[in-house]
């Protein structure tokens, strides 16, 4: 509380909601046109100063697959001495994930989503020396007759009983990707006109079987940068799983969507 952090303006309510709850904490937010990095880094580099307690970003966007350039920004970080946080939700799994690179204090990523796991699993990479208290504590099977909860990573941030079932499964999700060629984020958001988001959303749904999400997508400094805060976005998620006939299928139906509208 009291503290100032710097934002980018792809930040998904993860990020933003824990902020405000904390109570006044001052977010900077760093924007720029989308696909132009150049602005982005520019941004950091005013927004980063001595002031700033840790700079929070995502590394590709979950509305629009973009990818922000966290080479650069971590440089900025390192220049400053600013801890940086990392919100690998979208590229953890598909693209790059340079812990040593970066520098990170933190890197958080879910394991339902490129990592091909269970959701309820994850994991959260923390840097050697920096200290973080558990939210916690409780049953640890180990050290059990000491009377606080142990101090050792990562005992320390795990107390109870593990989701044993969950970590199977996102242990198979880790070798069905592992040795795979990372790509680009295999997220395309897009609008036909000015409709609304839900309904073409429903019409892929109703009239060609396609599954999308339309919505805000728990990110609304997007949209409001973008003025699409009544509309919303639509959005395709694309896997390994999907075929290039999919992907000309989902070309098709929102041209003949266009066409009505």
């Amino acid at each position: 509380s009291g503290d100032t952090v710097v934002i980018s303006g792809y930040e998904h309510n993860a990020v933003t909601r824990p902020l405000r709850d904390i109570g006044r904490v001052s977010c900077r937010i760093v924007n720029g046109r989308l696909f132009d990095p150049r602005q982005m880094i520019e941004g950091f580099r005013r927004a980063v100063d001595g002031g700033v307690k840790a700079v929070i970003c995502t590394h590709t966007s979950n509305v629009f697959g973009y990818t922000l350039p966290m080479d650069e920004i971590a440089g900025i970080c390192r220049e400053r001495g600013v801890p940086l946080i990392v919100d690998a939700s979208q590229s953890a799994g598909i693209q790059p994930v340079s812990l040593r690179r970066w520098g990170a204090a933190y890197t958080a990523m879910p394991g339902h989503k490129g990592l091909y796991g269970p959701q309820g699993t994850g994991g959260l990479a923390v840097a050697e020396g920096v200290e973080i208290e558990p939210l916690k504590v409780g049953g640890s099977g180990t050290h059990s007759y000491d009377r606080h909860h142990p101090a050792r990573m990562p005992e320390r941030l795990e107390a109870g009983t593990l989701n044993a079932h969950g970590i199977a499964g996102l242990g198979a999700g880790l070798a069905y990707i592992e040795g795979g060629d990372a790509g680009r984020c295999g997220i395309v958001a897009l609008n036909v006109g000015d409709a609304d988001s839900a309904a073409i959303g429903d019409a892929l749904n109703a009239e060609f079987g396609i599954c999308t999400r339309a919505g805000a997508h728990c990110a609304p400094l997007m949209h409001e940068a973008l003025g699409t805060q009544s509309q919303g976005a639509v959005r395709f998620s694309f896997s390994s799983f999907n075929t290039e006939d999919e992907v000309d299928a989902g070309i098709a139906a929102v041209a003949a969507i266009a066409e009505e509208a």
